[in-house]
């Protein structure tokens, strides 16, 4: 499981938990698919390896139960 207030990368200061946040505001805001959740959440893991969790059921299962 991620540490969320470790940060993403050494060479940033936004840690996991805020990209999550900041992910969900985007998937809420634009009213995402799962899918289209699925390939933003592998988009930002290609881009910065680990950065969130690997799956939407993941995702989701964070979300909704903490």
């Amino acid at each position: 499981m991620l540490k969320m207030l470790q940060v993403i990368h050494k060479d940033t200061s936004i840690t996991h938990g805020q990209l999550f946040a900041l992910t969900d505001a985007y998937t809420t805001r634009h009213s995402l698919t799962p899918a289209a959740i699925a390939d933003l959440i592998v988009l930002l893991n290609t881009i910065c390896p680990g950065c969130l969790l690997e799956s939407v059921y993941l995702f989701n299962k964070i979300l909704h139960f903490g």
